[in-house]
């Protein structure tokens, strides 16, 4: 008896759980619909988000550039200064001192890496050497910097040069020996080191490798010193600072375009409107996509073909969140990227003063991207926003 009875609760329980699982009742459906939360988008089309973008040259020093400009294109103007050091052993300062050495010939030389515009590395090119006489810092000098430096007009330069490894020129003497006394008594001599300026004639910017530590890339001083009757050697004296300024204006284009240049430095500023997305809402996922017209983009012979995209904390200072950013990747000319975690502090603070929009490495070449910006006339071309997001 007791058999059958666990075998019909069995059976009754297996068809309780067989119906429920396969057709829930009306009342559990809305109890799930309840559970669940709504997923939705908007996009700044069809939403017609207002939008308003702009461009703005920022003035920096460039210290931190492994890459050192010099030459002429259109309106820019690129300039490098080098300092060379010398680790010298003690012997040979002893007999640098006691003049037992003659300094026989004295060779400087860079290492090109890069042309800009790429269509022009074959243009011509031309520079001109000379002894700076005022004190610069890596740190502080920019192309503001650049009006005040004080150097000697003649042309340090002879002999130059100019193959595809390496471009070389001979230095005077006496001013390798002024590098020398540098050495052997910093603390009572001055040697600032030289400046490298582009000739007029000039149609092209060629970087260098810049001071790159621990890589043997950096430009190059070469002393082929003599002990009379002992020896001939090559002393090598390293890089010790270099740096870069480029001067020129903020090209003026079409209104509807954004521009984003590197060195110059040019940035531009974004902002949309959000008031469209409901309240209380959760963003999954928003997308922002940047086109750029492929016929006036100028850029060099090997650079970071990206775009950042910066959070702005202050709306008068366009400062910007060095933790809050996205990379816009390429594609086709538009260049896209997730910036969920922006969207979500603006949301979230209600601070919303924009995007700073910059090159993928500001301080390497002159890539000149123009963007179609908040007024391009054709509306699809704009700046495009799109945002995932789920509510109760």
């Amino acid at each position: 008896m007791i058999k059958h009875i666990v075998l019909s609760l069995l059976l009754f329980s297996g068809i309780f759980l067989y119906s429920c699982s396969d057709d829930p009742s009306s009342v559990g459906i809305r109890l799930l619909d309840q559970d669940l939360p709504k997923i939705d988008s908007i996009n700044s089309v069809d939403a017609a988000f207002i939008q308003a973008s702009s461009y703005f040259k920022k003035v920096e020093s460039l210290g931190n550039s492994p890459r050192l400009l010099v030459g002429i294109k259109d309106d820019l103007t690129a300039h490098t200064l080098i300092f060379h050091g010398f680790l010298l052993p003690d012997s040979i300062k002893t007999d640098f001192k006691e003049g037992n050495i003659t300094i026989e010939s004295a060779l400087v030389e860079l290492y090109p890496n890069y042309f800009f515009p790429v269509e022009d590395s074959l243009a011509e090119f031309d520079f001109t050497v000379h002894k700076i006489l005022s004190e610069w810092s890596t740190s502080t000098f920019s192309a503001d910097s650049f009006s005040t430096l004080q150097f000697n007009a003649d042309d340090l330069s002879s002999n130059k040069n100019f193959n595809d490894s390496i471009y070389s020129f001979n230095i005077p003497l006496e001013f390798a020996r002024d590098l020398i006394d540098f050495a052997l008594y910093p603390d009572s001599i001055q040697n600032n080191g030289i400046l490298i300026s582009p000739t007029q004639n000039s149609q092209k910017i060629v970087g260098f490798n810049g001071f790159t530590p621990f890589l043997d890339v950096d430009s190059k001083v070469k002393l082929v010193i003599t002990k009379q009757g002992e020896y001939t050697d090559t002393l090598i004296g390293f890089t010790a600072s270099d740096i870069s300024v480029v001067l020129g204006e903020v090209p003026q284009v079409d209104p509807g375009y954004m521009l984003v240049q590197s060195s110059l430095i040019i940035n531009s500023k974004l902002h949309f409107d959000l008031s469209a997305i409901p309240e209380g809402v959760v963003i999954n996922r928003a997308t922002l996509t940047i086109q750029s017209d492929s016929t006036k983009n100028k850029f060099g012979s090997q650079f970071d073909n990206t775009l950042l995209a910066y959070l702005i904390t202050d709306e008068q200072t366009n400062e910007v969140s060095t933790s809050l950013f996205s990379i816009l990747s390429p594609t086709d000319h538009k260049y896209t990227g997730e910036i969920t975690s922006i969207l979500r502090y603006w949301i979230r603070d209600q601070k919303n003063y924009g995007l700073i929009l910059r090159s993928g490495f500001e301080q390497n070449g002159l890539e000149l991207f123009y963007l179609y910006g908040s007024d391009a006339v054709d509306v699809t071309k704009r700046p495009y926003l799109e945002i995932t997001y789920s509510s109760n």
